[in-house]
């Protein structure tokens, strides 16, 4: 199990514990509006999830985990079971929400836009468009190998 997956796996426990206290006294609450449901969701569950979200190295598992939890936090807050298989697309347009990848992208590229409107002479722009100045790549298709490894 690689590091960036332990990371997530803390995240969604430290969310789902946030979520979780607001069960309660919020979520199982019939008397408050859906509108106001979700905008304390997106306010307390989702900034806590996505914090700092716009410098990861996203792969297609950690979306999955992602939205896996997005997912099962909208469905606990519309009261839908998954027996009643209700697709996801139709639980977002209820909740008039994006869905985590959207979320995910929207957040890249704002901080995107955000560097290259910086001075030439800050450091994340100088990363951003930073190149090698030794070493280079070998010709043909690159060898494969498992991460953390040794390079051989």
């Amino acid at each position: 199990m690689c590091s960036s997956d332990i990371d997530f796996s803390a995240r969604i426990v430290k969310t789902s514990s946030r979520f979780g206290r607001l069960s309660k006294r919020l979520w199982n609450d019939h008397s408050i509006q859906l509108d106001t449901k979700v905008a304390v969701y997106k306010a307390a569950v989702l900034s806590v999830l996505l914090f700092g979200c716009e410098s990861w190295t996203l792969y297609r598992r950690h979306i999955r985990k992602l939205n896996q939890f997005h997912m099962r936090c909208l469905q606990q807050i519309v009261h839908i079971k998954w027996q009643d298989k209700i697709p996801n697309t139709e639980d977002l347009q209820r909740c008039q929400i994006i869905s985590i990848e959207a979320f995910l992208l929207t957040a890249q590229l704002r901080w995107t836009g955000h560097v290259v409107r910086m001075d030439n002479s800050r450091l994340p722009r100088m990363i951003f468009y930073g190149q090698l100045q030794q070493g280079e790549c070998s010709r043909g298709r690159q060898r494969k190998r498992y991460k953390g490894r040794a390079q051989g």
